[in-house]
């Protein structure tokens, strides 16, 4: 299986992140997101990723502005603005 961190267009880095995520691994998941972005910088599912990820490490300001890179302009998922209230709370 390719390492989503060195090639995050493997079969599903996103997935990857958010399963590093729930397993308590918020450093290996906010890797994988960043290297997602450092190749697709409009990819929202990975900006959410990574709001995520700096959350559960308590970077509440950088969480917020990923997240907010992450709702932008457009219609996205109803959980994502719950996300966002979140990190605001």
């Amino acid at each position: 299986m390719p390492d989503p961190v060195k090639d995050p267009a493997g079969p599903d880095p996103i997935g990857q992140g958010l399963a590093a995520l729930r397993a308590g691994r918020p450093a290996e998941a906010e890797a994988i997101f960043q290297a997602v972005l450092a190749r697709l910088p409009g990819q929202r599912d990975a900006w959410n990723g990574l709001a995520l990820a700096l959350a559960a490490r308590g970077a509440w300001a950088d969480a917020l502005v990923a997240m907010e890179r992450a709702i932008g302009d457009g219609v996205v998922p109803a959980s994502w603005h719950a996300n966002r209230a979140a990190v605001l709370i």
